[in-house]
């Protein structure tokens, strides 16, 4: 499944991966014709296709096992999709990943995984489902939060069954390389693999998707988690997407010179970086004369609505609706913010270009006494 979009689909966070790219991924993950390959959340089937092409092309088809191919999908039309394109090559569970690992995790044991997780974030995310991954995330150590979005425990999840020496190839969201919650999947990815590489991307992976993606190459999965482990971790910045599939991920090759990130305190964007411009970032952190911004101000979250499409309006929508009392100034993005304070001949400004910098406020009598004072 995967990339959520600005719709009902966003709910259920279902974005289906295209087939080059499922394609590439597969290829460099499935290395024997015996290699078993788990799918955690499989949507209609394209990394099953993808993984039975190569498993074709290595002349396994004949000798393999029902079992050899698993996958998990909640929603039964779509598992019924995925079957339909595998026939009988691969075994396609309808039903929910967490609950199946809790009854399989012991039996179940994998050379490879594939896949695209859900993006469901933890207020959509819902149960048992969600009471059943946090409490598995704690099983492994990892704290979970209401920040907390779904992929990051079905990664997680899908780690704990990959056998010594597995391979991991997913679509994982950008937000990998830096959100706060997803610092202890970093940690965990590196502790658990004795190479990681990265491919980054200009240009979106899918179309009309509102969800930036990496493409998460993890290779030589050690025994149990070491914190001692000296994980590879590589980053491929490309141009395009087809810059990516025309690259060889096998023939990726380290820096000469290692790159060591604190991978709970410190973002992955830094392997964007040469080794000395980290240690120049980490000197000037130190430096007695430089300060952090949370020394003088914090940041957090403004506004949730929960529906952008609906409390979210732009200066057309608000004189058609005819709602300019039940509204105040909205900042929705930090571009948008040209300093500390937005004045209102910037939000007219915003107004007139077709921004969306109004949030719907409804009250009995209106709410203009409530428009934020910084907006002068």
């Amino acid at each position: 499944m995967g990339m959520a979009l600005a719709n009902a689909t966003k709910l259920r966070g279902g974005y289906y991966t295209p087939s080059t790219v499922a394609a590439w991924l597969a290829k460099w993950a499935i290395r024997s014709g015996t290699d078993r390959i788990l799918e955690p959340s499989c949507g209609d089937g394209a990394f099953l296709t993808a993984a039975i092409d190569v498993l074709a092309k290595q002349n396994a088809i004949c000798s393999m096992q029902p079992d050899q191919i698993v996958a998990l999908e909640l929603i039964e039309d779509e598992a019924a999709k995925a079957r339909a394109r595998v026939d009988v090559l691969a075994t396609v569970v309808t039903g929910d990943f967490f609950e199946w690992l809790e009854t399989n995790a012991e039996a179940s044991q994998f050379d490879v995984v594939l896949g695209n997780p859900p993006f469901i974030r933890y207020q959509n995310f819902p149960e048992p489902s969600r009471s059943l991954a946090m409490g598995f995330l704690q099983k492994q150590g990892l704290r979970a939060n209401r920040l907390t979005n779904i992929w990051v425990p079905v990664v997680v999840g899908a780690m704990s069954l990959l056998r010594e020496g597995g391979r991991l190839a997913m679509v994982i969201p950008a937000e990998l390389l830096q959100v706060t919650y997803a610092g202890q999947l970093r940690q965990h990815l590196a502790d658990s693999f004795r190479r990681v590489t990265i491919y980054a991307c200009n240009e979106m992976f899918f179309d009309n998707a509102e969800q930036e993606v990496v493409l998460l190459l993890a290779e030589g999965k050690i025994a149990s988690i070491d914190p001692t482990n000296k994980c590879d971790i590589s980053l491929v910045a490309a141009d395009s997407v087809a810059e990516v599939l025309r690259s060889n991920p096998r023939s990726a090759k380290s820096r000469p010179r290692p790159k060591y990130v604190q991978h709970n305190t410190e973002k992955w964007l830094k392997y964007f970086l040469d080794a000395e411009e980290i240690d120049f970032m980490r000197a000037l952190r130190e430096h007695a004369d430089v300060s952090t911004f949370s020394e003088h101000g914090t940041v957090d979250v403004g506004v949730v609505t929960g529906n952008n499409d609906f409390f979210v309006l732009n200066q057309q929508q608000v004189d058609d609706f005819e709602v300019a009392d039940f509204v105040v100034p909205l900042v929705g993005r930090s571009a948008q913010l040209s300093g500390t304070v937005l004045k209102k001949k910037e939000l007219d400004s915003l107004a007139k270009e077709g921004k969306s910098v109004y949030l719907l406020h409804l009250s009995q009598q209106g709410c203009p006494s409530s428009r934020p004072a910084s907006v002068a």
